[in-house]
């Protein structure tokens, strides 16, 4: 019984640690594949705006407010995807319905598209477009990265 016990113990610990990680973010630039399925934690990660339209055909545009000094280089347009961007930032820059699309910064030339529901929506409305927050966690599709919570 001892043993059995055991055993299901290393399996909700094994499954705990796996369920969500801690990732650096140049190491999930490299291979974000690896990540599919899980929750993923990325430390000091800088807001860059939200589309406040979920679900509208934008084309993956995510807008900072009106008003912002605008936290990016003016050189890229901010959230749009196409050949420049990459393969993952085109899939996973689309507006999906029932969500709201921001952009995040990981590090330079390093953005991520990820998309808010109701639940998550409060944590980044909180936060100031520039701002740095402690770490966001997300779970990686194929389709999507989807916000799971935001510290600020």
């Amino acid at each position: 019984m001892k043993k059995f016990t055991l055993l299901a113990i290393v399996l909700f610990v094994a499954k705990a640690v796996s369920a969500q990680m801690i990732v650096d973010a140049e190491m999930f630039k490299a291979n974000p594949n690896q990540f599919m399925g899980k929750v993923v934690t990325i430390k000091n990660v800088t807001y860059k705006g939200s589309s406040m339209t979920p679900g509208s055909p934008q084309g993956g545009v995510v807008s900072s407010p009106s008003g912002s000094a605008g936290a990016g280089a003016p050189s890229a347009p901010t959230g749009v995807a196409g050949p420049s961007s990459g393969k993952s930032a085109s899939v996973h820059c689309n507006p999906a319905p029932n969500f709201t699309l921001t952009k995040w910064t990981l590090g330079p030339n390093n953005d991520l598209c990820m998309q808010v529901n109701a639940q998550v929506k409060p944590m980044v409305d909180q936060c100031q477009v520039g701002a740095v927050v402690k770490s966001i966690s997300f779970r990686c599709t194929p389709n999507m990265y989807v916000a799971t919570r935001v510290e600020k």
